[in-house]
């Protein structure tokens, strides 16, 4: 058993993941919460709805579009959508934003 292999798996995985939640929630739940423009108070109720889609639903379109581009069994197909966001961490993060001050 190559456990070497199998830890830096898990590394690249978990590092990546996280990695790529801490860029994009964020930078999503600032742009909702600390700038104004039209569809910012649109947005935040389709961003709830989206969390009451259960996750099974999601996983046939998901495997469809990574066959498509030839990514099945690649890190990049685990990676890759957590540079796209959280829901439940964009919620978390603008619920923090939300109690920092504004500067004039």
């Amino acid at each position: 058993m190559d456990l070497a292999k199998y830890i830096r798996n898990m590394l690249n995985n978990s590092l990546g993941q996280v990695l790529g939640t801490l860029i994009s929630c964020p930078i999503v739940a600032y742009f909702l919460t600390k700038i104004s423009w039209k569809g910012g108070k649109c947005l935040f109720p389709v961003m709830l709805m989206t969390m009451m889609i259960p996750a099974q639903v999601t996983r046939i379109p998901m495997y469809t579009t990574w066959s498509k581009l030839h990514l099945l069994n690649t890190f990049v197909s685990l990676i890759l959508p957590s540079f796209f966001g959280s829901t439940y961490y964009i919620y978390l993060f603008q619920q923090f934003m939300k109690t920092l001050p504004t500067r004039h």
